[in-house]
């Protein structure tokens, strides 16, 4: 429940959900110290939290984006929201996802978006530019 209130807050920007996994981690806090083992999804979801996770875009084109989907699934990357849209329903996605505003498939070809903190990187409808962009090595933020 608390990733999926963490990704919730990812997708929308919306506080209360960020609010709504913290009051979570309260509530199992005491189980968690206990025996962290008894707890794995509740701790990886304490990682996302500390985390600064990344917001993958998806828009596809006219073509194919098998190539972009694979670059996302071979990376290991637990702490991300991933969104997957074409045009026909990112207009309704882009309603309920504020950050999806202005992302498109750039001429007509399909485009990745990665982004954190609200900051995008360059838009790409290439597989190894986005498997250097996922790729990259970043520290955990300063508490």
């Amino acid at each position: 429940a608390a990733r999926n209130l963490l990704r919730l807050y990812e997708y929308t920007g919306t506080p209360q959900y960020r609010q709504l996994a913290e009051q979570t981690f309260r509530w199992a806090s005491q189980r968690m110290k206990r025996g962290g083992t008894a707890v794995p999804a509740m701790l990886g979801a304490l990682d996302m939290l500390l985390d600064n996770p990344r917001q993958i875009f998806i828009i596809r084109g006219n073509d194919s984006d098998d190539g972009l989907m694979d670059q996302v699934i071979k990376t290991y990357l637990p702490n991300r929201a991933l969104v997957r849209s074409d045009s026909a329903t990112l207009p309704a996605l882009q309603a309920l996802i504020p950050s999806l505003t202005g992302k498109t498939a750039r001429n007509d070809k399909s485009t990745a978006y990665v982004c954190e903190g609200g900051i995008c990187q360059k838009p790409t409808s290439s597989p190894k530019i986005l498997a250097k962009q996922l790729k990259a090595i970043r520290p955990y933020p300063e508490p």
